[in-house]
């Protein structure tokens, strides 16, 4: 293992202990102790030395027998603490759930502004990106989707597709380069939407194109610090939206079908 390893980073970082805790529970690991030796031992000031081992026993990282505490053997406390993240994250998903329908029926429904021009609107970052899409796909009866670096960011762009509704029929058309390494989750994906798969070499940058006149083109963006590196490019334009839908379906009449 690597010589800069901190497994009280990790503890901070990934199980949500603080300081005082994740130094406390490794002090634990070597040997059980009171308080007075626990707080030398882990660095920790007298007036917080009990609350920080009573949290550890609340967390499941410590018990007590008498006045002395004890570690709570390593793999069982990690996984105690990651199936309560699992719970709280499975509750907090109901209530936003919940939340969404609430905003959504006291403010109503609000369309994306439709405006013909050539004009097109930049979006940064995924979270920008997924409010558009979350905005065109619905309405649309037919898309046709050419993926070629987002393939890179399928990891971050997946859960997000996925989570746009299904419960209209649509046609769904995706173009990938050939050989592309999709797993299963891709697979269930593409079947859920009833997407038509197929491979192709004739193009470079990923591209979206609905029924609605909405052309959406997407490259990486270096300059972005954060989330998954990528800018769009939104256009709402009757004219040439038919004209690229030509010029791609020529393109998917001489691809390879994919078999999911």
């Amino acid at each position: 293992m690597s010589h800069d390893y901190s497994p009280e980073d990790e503890l901070r970082r990934y199980f949500k202990l603080n300081s005082y805790e994740a130094r406390a529970y490794l002090a634990l690991l070597k040997s059980s102790m009171k308080l007075e030796a626990l707080s030398k031992s882990a660095r920790v000031p007298r007036p917080r030395v009990y609350d920080i081992a009573e949290s550890l026993v609340s967390k499941g990282f410590a018990t007590q027998r008498g006045d002395t505490y004890f570690a709570m053997e390593p793999s069982a406390a990690l996984n105690t603490r990651q199936a309560e993240f699992k719970s709280q994250f499975s509750e907090e998903e109901k209530q936003r759930v919940n939340a969404l329908a609430r905003f959504v029926s006291y403010v109503g429904t609000r369309p994306l502004e439709s405006h013909a021009t050539r004009e097109p609107t930049l979006l940064r970052g995924l979270p920008a990106i997924s409010s558009l899409l979350f905005s065109i796909i619905p309405p649309a009866t037919e898309i046709w989707l050419m993926v070629s670096k987002a393939l890179e960011a399928k990891a971050s762009l997946r859960p997000i597709v996925s989570l746009v509704s299904q419960d209209r029929e649509r046609k769904v058309r995706v173009m990938i380069p050939p050989n592309s390494n999709l797993d299963d989750s891709d697979r269930e994906l593409a079947l859920a939407f009833r997407a038509e798969l197929r491979e192709s070499s004739g193009f470079l940058l990923d591209m979206l194109i609905t029924d609605k006149s909405d052309v959406v083109i997407g490259l990486p963006d270096p300059s972005l610090a954060v989330g998954v590196p990528v800018v769009a490019l939104y256009i709402r334009d009757r004219d040439f939206a038919v004209s690229l839908r030509a010029s791609v379906s020529r393109a998917w009449s001489l691809s390879k079908a994919v078999k999911l």
